[in-house]
């Protein structure tokens, strides 16, 4: 999969790799996500998946959306809040994939776990990060 990951970085637009936020890993891997997720939802076929495959696709766009507001938010408070939405939906998307792994198999939905536990990780270091620079008890990852 990381090969996977390396050309799709080659791949993408100067337009999108030139902003300053390309610069941060877990922007580009949630980017990536919403890619792999679109792939999965055409796989997903059957209309008792509709409405997974459609809530899956939007809070994996979430995530990356989330990062990008909150990467251009002044304030620490500002940016851990658009992480934590982050981080919310990251956790969502591992129960849509759940609820497919009747569609999809579990080779791709343990994939996809192991991927989104990578996002996970990320989002919590930025956000510890973010606490730091917090009012003692003012965020919890």
């Amino acid at each position: 999969m990381e090969n996977d990951f390396e050309l799709w970085e080659k791949g993408q637009p100067e337009a999108i790799r030139g902003d300053v936020l390309w610069k941060l890993d877990t922007y580009r891997l949630a980017l990536y996500f919403v890619d792999i997720v679109r792939g999965d939802v055409r796989r997903a076929k059957g209309d008792e998946y509709s409405d997974c495959r459609s809530q899956l696709l939007a809070c994996a766009s979430s995530i990356s959306a989330n990062i990008a507001e909150g990467y251009s938010r002044p304030t620490p408070g500002d940016r851990a809040r658009f992480y934590g939405y982050a981080l919310g939906s990251t956790r969502e998307s591992i129960v849509w994939y759940a609820s497919l792994r009747d569609a999809l198999g579990d080779e791709i939905v343990f994939a996809r776990y192991s991927h989104l536990a990578r996002l996970r990780r990320l989002l919590i270091a930025i956000q510890k990060s973010l606490h730091s620079k917090l009012p003692q008890g003012a965020f919890t990852p």
